[in-house]
């Protein structure tokens, strides 16, 4: 049997060991593996967009990255956490459905929120699409920020917040 360098460890056993720590430990860099996941967007039967869904992991640790899915007007998108349509690492998630825009919109206030939001979303390794089903409001929900010029309307949420954060003095 040959060895390595430190001359009692055989060199296919310090590779594979190398191997496993890296995909263990999410390639070094400390980011956990992504799963290429499409997400739908329904209220009621029907697709819904464009909106901005926030998916933030149960349980995560503070600081955790949270995965961001553009919906479009056909009420489909996919999801970033570390890079542009990355994907999502495994897991059980609570999910925010938020308004791209201002004005009337079909989602109910109580999904904007990923602490109030009763959206549950779970990940498999094998998994290639979520569906968020949203009920129909009651009664239509005005989406405004105040400050924010009537004119705008489709804008993505970070825009319009920090359009609409006064300066500091």
């Amino acid at each position: 049997m040959r060895l390595n360098s430190f001359n009692s460890i055989p060199g296919h056993f310090v590779i594979g060991t190398a191997f496993l720590l890296t995909i263990a430990c999410g390639c070094g860099n400390g980011r956990l593996p992504c799963i290429k996941v499409e997400c739908e967007v329904l209220v009621g039967d029907e697709p819904y967009g464009p909106v901005t869904v926030r998916m933030q992991r149960d349980n995560a640790e503070k600081g955790a990255p949270i995965s961001i899915a553009n919906i479009d007007s056909s009420g489909k998108g996919t999801f970033s956490t570390y890079e542009q349509n990355d994907g999502l690492p495994v897991g059980t998630y609570k999910a925010a459905v938020m308004p791209t825009g201002t004005g009337e919109t079909k989602v109910d206030k109580t999904y904007m929120n990923i602490n109030s939001s009763p959206l549950v979303a779970q990940v498999f390794q094998n998994s290639d699409k979520i569906s968020l089903k949203l009920d129909v409001p009651k009664k239509p929900v005005i989406v405004s920020i105040p400050g924010l010029p009537p004119n705008i309307k489709a804008m993505g949420t970070e825009e319009l917040m920090k359009m609409a954060t006064p300066p500091k003095p």
